[in-house]
């Protein structure tokens, strides 16, 4: 929602000094004579119309009453009713356009039904006040007072409306501003990306058939494979999420799996010790039907952020094997892997790289959170663990890759 008041149990600061401020130029125009009015007790009206702004968030409806009520009052009792001063008009103007305030911070922060109430309720007093002046004093002073009241009670909450309909185009162009740079970056990614995997994949794949022809060592190669293949699998989820304005679509194509990441490590040559449920390694979610897949968002920030977890410890580990541990509790995936500090290792993130700063930021957007650094109870070891949320949006886990350290 827009506008000056803020759905909230507690009034917005805004409302507050709106209060303050009509409350003060109130008092000091009374003060002055420029009002006019006889007494303190014209000022009742103004009291009532500035405390209103302070209820807006809690009931919009009711405090919009409240303050015409007040307003009315302000009419029938306020300068009006004085008439023993030449700046006598209709009613208190500061209690007028608190009310105007009123109104639109109502309208605001009620519900689309209870804003459908304000606005027939004012047309309501409108047609009452011109028929009751139609009566008393004639068709012209109907039709002042027709203006009048329309003025002071519909004219705020058509600019509340206006205010709202604004803010919504608004968000609306930049969603849409975002999905076409979504769609051109997926197109770029497709284009160029994608079909340099294409390419890396298939030469390997020519490479492995004549190293095996000719009884070489493929492990190397195998890898190369392996990691250019997967690579293009979620090369496609990406450019697939990319091309989606519905979050919580499901990803086509297949999920990564923790042991997915963990062989590939194998693979290149690191040491990896395991500490996990079968079920969670395969992809699947023990707390879910077996068989089922574990929720899309959650294993592919897992599997992202063991792998740069793999990555960082094949580059900066001390010698010796690496050991993950991976579980389920009743609301969050808790992942966690220990490497050998090497000496030249920091035992902070002061010297993190990019890789790390994009794994916070990864689980940072799913609502998770994570920490590296060297193991409070064992300083030979740097660990780094997350822990996700049970579910997160599809887009907040897929879009923004996590780089290389």
């Amino acid at each position: 929602m827009s506008g000056p008041v803020l759905r909230t149990l507690q009034p917005h600061r805004g409302a507050v000094l709106a209060a303050v401020g009509f409350a003060v130029v109130g008092v000091a125009l009374h003060l002055l004579g420029v009002t006019g009015g006889r007494g303190p007790a014209v000022l009742l009206p103004l009291l009532v119309v500035c405390t209103a702004h302070l209820t807006l968030a809690r009931a919009p409806v009711a405090t919009a009453v409240l303050a015409t009520a007040a307003g009315a009052a302000s009419l029938t009792v306020g300068p009006l009713g004085a008439g023993d001063s030449p700046a006598d008009g209709p009613g208190d103007p500061v209690v007028l356009f608190a009310l105007g305030n009123v109104l639109h911070g109502a309208w605001t922060a009620a519900t689309p039904a209870r804003r459908a109430w304000l606005e027939a309720g004012g047309a309501v007093l409108v047609v009452v006040g011109a028929g009751w002046a139609l009566t008393v004093e004639g068709p012209g002073t109907a039709l002042g007072v027709a203006c009048g009241l329309a003025a002071l009670l519909l004219l705020p909450q058509w600019w509340a409306r206006d205010v709202d309909r604004g803010a919504q185009l608004a968000r609306e162009r930049a969603a849409r501003e975002r999905q076409a740079e979504r769609l051109a970056t997926a197109r770029d990614l497709h284009d160029v990306v994608a079909g340099h995997l294409s390419g890396i994949a298939l030469q390997t794949e020519a490479a492995l058939v004549a190293a095996r022809a000719g009884g070489a060592d493929t492990t190397v190669l195998a890898g190369v494979r392996t990691a250019s293949v997967e690579a293009l699998q979620q090369m496609r989820v990406l450019v697939d999420v990319l091309r989606t304005d519905d979050p919580a679509r499901p990803v086509d194509g297949p999920v990564p799996t923790l042991a997915a990441a963990v062989e590939l490590a194998r693979a290149a040559g690191l040491q990896v010790r395991t500490d996990w449920p079968a079920d969670l390694a395969a992809g699947t979610d023990p707390r879910l039907p077996a068989g089922a897949p574990s929720p899309a968002p959650v294993a592919v920030v897992a599997h992202r952020v063991l792998t740069e977890a793999l990555t960082n410890a094949r580059k900066h580990a001390a010698a010796g094997p690496v050991t993950v541990q991976a579980s389920w509790t009743a609301d969050l995936l808790l992942l966690r892997v220990d490497s050998p500090l090497a000496p030249r290792r920091t035992a902070g993130p002061a010297g993190e790289g990019a890789g790390l700063r994009g794994v916070r930021e990864r689980v940072a957007a799913v609502g998770g959170t994570v920490r590296a650094g060297a193991d409070a109870a064992d300083p030979a070891l740097w660990r780094l663990e997350a822990r996700l949320p049970a579910s997160a949006p599809v887009s907040a886990v897929t879009v923004s890759p996590v780089g290389a350290r």
